[in-house]
């Protein structure tokens, strides 16, 4: 946490990897620190990244049909669009920091903000599984570009906060692959990540909201 506190990143974001030597921290390695092997253009929450990641709130969207919330990559300043399952461990990583990180560290509106995102994310990453006929989740999906979640947040509270926050309505499952918000661009497949029930597990229990255990409960059936 001390190299995650002095690193200095200019735009808010850290790469993957930590080029500079280790008495001159510049950028933060979240799965291993290599000498003169940097990577500064590269940013993620899924592989090589999710690890080290406490929240990132700048790099959420929301779709354009089921407005539903994502995280993605981004590389090289470009954005890709694309949510791998090993992000959706960030759900009930945020609801734990909502839930347990005193007032004096997390204000408030930030709070708040937290337990939207957890909630709109954890939902996001349950319809992967609920969308698909054998209701498991594919390793990786291609989002249909939306516009940045912090952006909407914005401009819903500009109008007044009316009615349910972007990002966190619940439209239910989409069968049609057609009509769905995202591409499964042959990431169908499935390896019994944990990623997504840790995220509803955590969700629950620190809401104790019963349909985060009764999705989580769904994907044990799909499994079994």
């Amino acid at each position: 946490m001390e190299r995650l506190y002095a690193t200095k990143t200019g735009n808010g974001l850290f790469p993957t990897r930590l080029g500079e030597p280790l008495d001159r921290p510049s950028f933060l390695s979240f799965l291993s620190i290599r000498r003169n092997h940097s990577s500064p253009g590269r940013y993620t929450v899924g592989a090589s990244g999710d690890s080290g990641y406490e929240y990132l709130l700048k790099q959420y969207f929301v779709t354009p049909t089921r407005e539903l919330l994502y995280v993605t990559s981004v590389n090289h300043l470009t954005v890709k669009h694309d949510l791998e399952h090993l992000a959706c461990f960030l759900p009930g990583l945020l609801a734990l920091g909502a839930h347990t990180i005193p007032d004096a560290y997390l204000p408030a509106k930030e709070r708040e903000r937290h337990k939207w995102a957890a909630a709109g994310f954890a939902y996001t990453c349950y319809l992967l599984y609920a969308d698909q006929k054998s209701g498991l989740g594919p390793e990786k999906v291609g989002m249909k570009p939306g516009v940045r979640w912090v952006d909407k947040l914005a401009t819903w509270e500009a109008a007044g906060s009316v009615g349910i926050p972007p990002g966190l309505k619940e439209g239910g499952p989409i069968k049609n692959q057609k009509k769905k918000d995202y591409d499964l661009n042959g990431g169908g497949t499935y390896f019994l990540r944990p990623e997504t029930v840790e995220g509803l597990y955590i969700v629950w229990r620190t809401t104790g909201e019963e349909k985060w255990r009764e999705r989580g409960y769904e994907i044990f059936v799909a499994i079994y």
